[in-house]
Parts: structure tokens; C-alpha cells; sequence
């Protein structure tokens, strides 16, 4: 046998035994991925034994204002204690300048860990300890964030992430606290805990007269990891939002336009930004319940804004979208746990409006930290506008505060900004 031919047929051998070990990671990992349940990891503070009751129904303050109501959906933080101060700032900024109604916290709020704490290095510490310190490095950091809306009198509510829960302290517990620094500014609330997750509830809006509900904001907990994938919001929830949606349909004299807002964005929202793969061995990693897999491949002519990772959606179908649909009036869903996703698309008639996370924290595209804006108009209520505030907004600003902490300069807020235009012109994406 020739050399070159020799050559050929260790090329050949290579080759299938790649091929061949690829599949095998392949059916590995799908097999783990599939016996991956609800992986909830209950921390050292749990009451999943159900001691907390059901919060009473809260009479909701919001009202427009003026014809007008705003909110800034704030979403994925996701830092430790204390606070970063580049994020502080911004938060603060966008409270004065933007003057919300009401402020949304979309999931991954805080994610403080007892290793925060001086004491918390102690590599010898018993179970007790850990449980002591998590109790008070949490207070600490959720105190710290809360208080920055309480300063500003401004309304704040909350849905949890898949992140909240992780460092020892469970949502139930978590919510309690955001109860109690809130004071009554925080109107998060769980009126049925008996449900899947913590916190789901309503709140609505009043007419500028104050005299009837003329508006709704749904805030779901999209749970976490199920299944093979990522949490979603479960069957029992969906059965509470439709009783729920005609209880307040019988009292308003109609279906009242809403909104909903979760971390995990719900899985019908992949068939509109991307392509569906043929099969797992053509897909990086994301696929639902229902066997439908998809690439990287983007739909860039369906959605604006950027997609800069494949998104994390829920693993199942619970019926979510289905029943938001079948309400007729919601007009767009919520949603952040993509850090480097800031898209808006359309599914069936509602908007899926995904914002990048607002953190240093975390991962992110420093072109795309910071908020989502949310304006309603009393005079139509079947429609709304909404918009970026994002970090580099401030930043690029002569002695902005939040560019003389060490996190981002002015020239770099400037960069980033003439990156994310340039992005806009050369892949499609933007806004």
C-alpha cells in the first residue's frame, strides 16, 4: 500500500472514531440531560414543608397618572453583598431620572451567599453556622436593594429566577424579606402558595380617577431546571391565571389588557428567532420536551434586537401560551435569563420582549447592561411603547456618576455604544 494511501486510511480511522465518539457524548448526555428532574437544591433555610401561609389580597395603589403609567422592568442582578456600585448607581439614576410607577425585578435578583461575609471564609464552618450567616448576609443584601426603591418611593414588585433560591436560603423565605425592607413600597405577593414556585400573583392598574381597574400585570415564577432543560411556568399555574383572569373580567365588566412578566421566557418563542435543527446531533444544546430541536441558525427578519445566545427557554409546554392567547388582551410577555439576549418577537399575536441582564456581576455584553422602559397610555390601552435605558446612556456623559466607579469609563461607554450600532448595520440585528 502507497504512503498516500496509507495516509488516507489514518485519516479515515480518525475520523469515524471522532464521529464515533461524538455520538457517544451525544447519547450520554442526552441520557443525563433526560433523568435531570426538578433539580430543586433546597438550602439551609427551607420551609418547603409549607410553613408560610398565603398572603391576603392586596388592594394594588398603581394608578395612571395623568393618562400615563410607566414601568422599568429590571432583570437578572444577580450579585452578591454588597451590591456592585456601578450597578447601584444606575439603578438609582434610572429612578430619578426615568420616574417609574412601578419597578419590576424580572428573576435572578440576588444571589448573596454567607462566603460574602468575613466570617463566611471560615472553610471549618458547621451546618448551623452556614445557616446563621446565610440568614444575615441575605437580610443584608436584599435590605440593600430594597432600599434603593424605598428612598425613591418608589413601587416595586418581583418575580424569582432560577439563581434566587441557590445559596441556601429558599423563595418563600426570600420573599418575606423583600416583604419586610420593602415596607409598603414592595407589592410582591403570594396569595396562593400552594401553587408551583413562590410569588405568583397580580396586581392591577386604576384609571387616573382612581375609581376602577383598567389594566393588569401578571407576575408568573417560571420555576427552574425540569426535565432536560430550563423551568417554565407549571400547569397548576396556568389553571390559577385563567380563574383568576375571569374573576377580574366579572368585576371590570371585561377581559382587562395585560402584561405578564417571568424570568424563563415560555418555548414557543424559539420557532420565531430560530431554526429548527433535524435532529439532536445537529443541535449545540437546546431542545424541548416535545422533541423539536433547534440551531444557533437565526430567524434575524422575525424579531428585532440582539440574540447573542441561544436561549435558555422552558423545557415544557404547560399550556402557557395557549391560555395567555385564548385572553385575548395580553399584550406582550416579559421575560430576562438570557444576559446577552434583548430581542422583541411575536408569537400568535403577543409580544415575548427578552432584556439583557443589568449586572456586573454576572455575564454580559457591556453594550447591552441596563433596563427596559414600559409605557402605557390610558387613552389606548391596546397598546404600549417601550424602549432601552442602557448603561452606556449614563456613561457616555461628562462625570456621570455611574462612570467614575471603576467599572466602565466614558470612552469605553462610547465604544460600546458605536459597537452595538455597528452590530445593528453589519448582522441584521438592532433596533
Amino acid at each position: 500500500m502507497s504512503k498516500s494511501k496509507k495516509a488516507a486510511v489514518a485519516v479515515a480511522i480518525v475520523l469515524l472514531a471522532l464521529i464515533a465518539f461524538y455520538l457517544l457524548f451525544l447519547v450520554v448526555w442526552q441520557y443525563f440531560s433526560d433523568l435531570k428532574g426538578p433539580g430543586r437544591t433546597d438550602g439551609v433555610l427551607d420551609s418547603s414543608k409549607g410553613e408560610f401561609e398565603a398572603d391576603p389580597e392586596i388592594e394594588s395603589p398603581l394608578k395612571f397618572s395623568r393618562g400615563a403609567f410607566k414601568i422599568a422592568f429590571i432583570t437578572d442582578i444577580q450579585d452578591v453583598y454588597p451590591l456592585n456600585d456601578t450597578t447601584k448607581a444606575f439603578i438609582i439614576e434610572v429612578l430619578k431620572r426615568e420616574r417609574p410607577d412601578l419597578v419590576v425585578l424580572g428573576g435572578d435578583n440576588c444571589v448573596a451567599d454567607y462566603t460574602d461575609l468575613p466570617e463566611g471564609k471560615n472553610k471549618d464552618l458547621s451546618y448551623e453556622e452556614k445557616e446563621v450567616l446565610t440568614e444575615k448576609v441575605k437580610n443584608l443584601a436584599i435590605k440593600e436593594l430594597c432600599d434603593l426603591f424605598v428612598a425613591q418611593k418608589v413601587y416595586f414588585t418581583l418575580v424569582f429566577g432560577n439563581h434566587d433560591h441557590e445559596q441556601g436560603m429558599d423563595d418563600d423565605h426570600l420573599l418575606k424579606l423583600y416583604q419586610k425592607y420593602g415596607g409598603k413600597y414592595c407589592l410582591a405577593y403570594d396569595p396562593a402558595p400552594e401553587l408551583t414556585g413562590t410569588a405568583t400573583h397580580n396586581l392591577t392598574i386604576k384609571d387616573s380617577a382612581g375609581k376602577k381597574d383598567v389594566f393588569n400585570l401578571w407576575m408568573f415564577d417560571s420555576n427552574e431546571y425540569e426535565g432536560g432543560g430550563d423551568g417554565a411556568v407549571c400547569a397548576d399555574q396556568v389553571d390559577w391565571y385563567v380563574k383568576k383572569n375571569k374573576l377580574l373580567a366579572e368585576k371590570s365588566g371585561g377581559v382587562l389588557p395585560s402584561f405578564t412578566f417571568q424570568h424563563i421566557v415560555d418555548h414557543n418563542v424559539m420557532d420565531a428567532i430560530f431554526y429548527r435543527a433535524p435532529s439532536f446531533a445537529g443541535n449545540i444544546g437546546r431542545r424541548t420536551s416535545d422533541a423539536v430541536y433547534w440551531n444557533f441558525l437565526k430567524r434575524y427578519g422575525n424579531f428585532n434586537g440582539f440574540v447573542h445566545e441561544l436561549v435558555c427557554c422552558g423545557y415544557y409546554d404547560h399550556g402557557m401560551h395557549d391560555a395567555l392567547k385564548e385572553s385575548g388582551k395580553v399584550l406582550a410577555c416579559f421575560s430576562g435569563h438570557d444576559h446577552i439576549c434583548n430581542y422583541i418577537t411575536n408569537v400568535g399575536g403577543i409580544d415575548y420582549i427578552n432584556t439583557a441582564a443589568c449586572t456586573f456581576h454576572s455575564y454580559n455584553e457591556l453594550f447591552l447592561v441596563g433596563c427596559r422602559i414600559i409605557e402605557l397610555n390610558e387613552s389606548d390601552l391596546s397598546a404600549y411603547a417601550t424602549r432601552n435605558v442602557f448603561l452606556t446612556d449614563y456613561a457616555k456623559e461628562e462625570g456621570c456618576i455611574v462612570n467614575l466607579l471603576g467599572d466602565i469609563t466614558q470612552k469605553e461607554a462610547i465604544r460600546a455604544e458605536r459597537h452595538r450600532k455597528m452590530l445593528g448595520k453589519l448582522n441584521g440585528e438592532g433596533y
